[in-house]
């Protein structure tokens, strides 16, 4: 299998909430080892884009091509499995826990030992 120069790609991706495009024909690629921004005003569908992206909501069409594979309408988890998932803005943390507690509340038990040790080995992390 030929390994593809684009770790991203989507292509034509629409969503639509009601009668309201949040996502119209959206095409764009992001190549393997690099850097890629997603930038725009507010309104302008990047949240959006994310939640087709990490299987949170499903494109109404539309292909997301992920390593090869075509994860448009992957369910969350799965696509997570992948090695894709996302964080919520969430300024509801727990004040007097640690980084790592505050990350461990949300872990899911599927995520497994894992997801765990590799927290553990982000430098500067096991202490705090």
């Amino acid at each position: 299998m030929r390994v593809s120069k684009n770790l991203l790609e989507i292509s034509r991706l629409s969503k639509r909430f009601g009668g309201l495009p949040a996502l119209s024909e959206v095409s764009f690629r992001a190549a393997r080892g690099q850097v890629t921004a997603l930038i725009g005003p507010n309104g302008a569908g990047k949240t959006t884009l994310l939640n087709c992206l990490s299987g949170v909501i499903k494109p109404d069409a539309g292909e997301i091509l992920f390593d090869g594979a075509n994860i448009a309408g992957m369910s969350a988890p799965r696509v997570a499995r992948l090695g894709i998932s996302r964080t919520f803005q969430n300024l509801r943390l727990f004040p007097r826990l640690s980084v790592l507690d505050n990350v461990l509340c949300g872990l899911t038990v599927q995520a497994g030992d894992s997801f765990l040790e590799a927290l553990l080995r982000l430098p500067g992390l096991r202490n705090r």
